[in-house]
C-alpha cells in the first residue's frame, strides 16, 4: 500500500547532540558574560512565578545572538527535565512505550524551542536578553499573544472561510477594549511549518495542531456512505493495528460517474490515491480483491492518523498533478460532493 503517513522522526541521539551543541555555546557565552559583569536591566524582566508550561531564561554574551543562544540552551535543558519527569511518571502506565514517546517528544520540543520563542527583553548595552517559550495549549498561547499585541485595545477575530473553530478557540475570539481591532485569521504553511496568520503577525502551530481547524466531510450523506472492510468483507473499526489489511467500501447513487480518493497525512499533505475512476453506482470496493491496503506505522512513532476524502461527480474532476496541503481539498469540496473517513493506526 502507499504509505500516506509522513512523520518527521528525530532520533534521541540527534537531539542530545543538538543540546550538547547548545551547551557548548552556553559555556562560551558564559565566559564572555563573566568578562562583562555589567548588571543587566533584563534581569528585571524575569518573572518569579510562571504558569505551568511557560519557560523563561536570561542570556548574556558578546552580542545579542550569543545571548539568545545561551537563553535557548537553558530553556532546552528545562524542557528535557520536564519531559523526563513526565516520562518517569508514565512508566508504570505504559510499559515499553515510554522510551519511544520520550524520544519523539524531546525531538519535537527541542526543535520547536529554537524556532518559536519571544524576546521579553533585549539590552544592547550589556548584550543580554530574556527569552520566553510557551509550551501551553494553543488556545492559551493564542490568548497570551493577543493580549501582548492588542491587550488594552481589544480584538475581534474573523476566521477565514472553511476553518473549523472549536469552543476553546472561540472563547478567545472576542476581547472588549477601547477600540477593538478586527483581526483576520487564516492557517498558513511556510518552510514546512504551520502557523496562524493574524493580520501581519503569526502564531506557530505545533505537531498536528493544524487539524484543529478543519473538519472532514461526513462518512455518510443520504444514500452515500464511506467505510472500511477487513479481508473477509466485514466492517472494520477505524482504529487499526500496524500491518492490518483493509479495503474501502462505498455506496454510491447511480447519478455519479466519477470518483477520486484523496489521502491527508499527519503533515497535512494531500496525495491522490484514485483519480477520476469511472463508476456506475451501487456498492464499490477499493481496491478490487484480491488487492488490499495495509495499515502502516512509521518507524519511531506510536500512532499515526490518515484522513481520506472521496470526491464524487457527474463529470471529469480537475485535480492538481502533484500533492498539495489541506486547505486545497476544501476548495474541491465546493465543486464536488464528498465523503470523509479517518483511520488511526496505533
Amino acid at each position: 500500500m502507499h504509505n500516506f503517513v509522513s512523520v518527521k522522526t528525530v532520533m534521541l541521539t540527534s537531539v542530545v547532540s543538538l543540546l550538547m551543541a547548545c551547551t557548548a555555546v552556553t559555556e562560551e557565552t558564559r565566559k564572555v558574560a563573566d568578562s562583562n559583569p555589567l548588571p543587566s536591566p533584563c534581569n528585571n524582566a524575569l518573572r518569579s512565578r510562571l504558569p505551568d508550561g511557560l519557560y523563561q531564561a536570561f542570556g548574556q554574551g558578546a552580542n545579542q545572538v550569543q545571548a539568545i543562544d545561551q537563553a535557548l540552551s537553558t530553556i532546552a535543558r528545562q524542557l528535557r527535565v520536564a519531559i523526563r519527569a513526565e516520562a518517569s511518571s508514565t512508566q508504570t502506565k505504559i510499559d515499553g512505550k515510554v522510551s519511544e514517546d520520550f524520544t519523539k517528544t524531546v525531538a519535537s520540543l527541542s526543535e520547536q524551542v529554537f524556532d518559536d520563542y519571544q524576546l521579553r527583553c533585549a539590552d544592547p548595552v550589556t548584550a543580554s536578553v530574556v527569552v520566553e517559550y510557551d509550551n501551553r495549549s494553543l488556545p492559551v498561547r493564542l490568548k497570551s499573544r493577543l493580549r501582548d499585541w492588542w491587550g488594552s485595545q481589544g480584538w475581534h477575530l474573523v476566521w477565514a472561510s472553511g476553518l473549523q473553530v472549536d469552543a476553546k478557540l472561540s472563547a478567545v475570539a472576542e476581547q472588549s477594549g477601547i477600540a477593538p481591532e478586527s483581526i483576520g485569521v487564516s492557517v498558513q504553511r511556510d518552510r514546512n511549518r504551520w502557523y496562524l496568520q493574524l493580520n501581519e503577525r503569526r502564531v506557530s502551530l505545533r505537531d498536528q495542531e493544524w487539524r484543529l481547524f478543519y473538519a472532514l466531510p461526513p462518512a455518510q450523506r443520504e444514500e452515500r456512505s464511506f467505510g472500511v472492510l477487513d479481508t473477509n468483507n466485514m466492517p472494520l473499526a477505524h482504529s487499526m493495528s500496524p500491518g492490518e489489511e483493509f479495503r474501502f467500501t462505498l455506496n454510491i447513487p447511480p447519478e455519479y460517474s466519477y470518483l477520486s480518493v484523496l489521502a491527508l497525512d499527519v503533515s497535512g499533505k494531500i496525495v491522490v490515491v484514485r483519480s477520476n475512476t469511472p463508476i456506475h453506482g451501487g456498492k464499490l470496493v477499493i481496491p478490487d480483491p484480491p488487492g488490499v491496503f495495509s495499515a502502516e506505522l512509521p518507524a519511531g512513532t506510536v500512532e499515526s492518523v490518515d484522513d481520506y476524502i472521496v470526491l464524487l461527480s457527474e463529470g471529469i474532476q480537475i485535480l492538481p498533478e502533484s500533492f498539495w496541503y489541506f486547505d486545497g481539498w476544501q476548495l474541491l469540496e465546493n465543486h464536488y460532493d464528498s465523503l470523509g473517513l479517518r483511520v488511526v493506526v496505533r
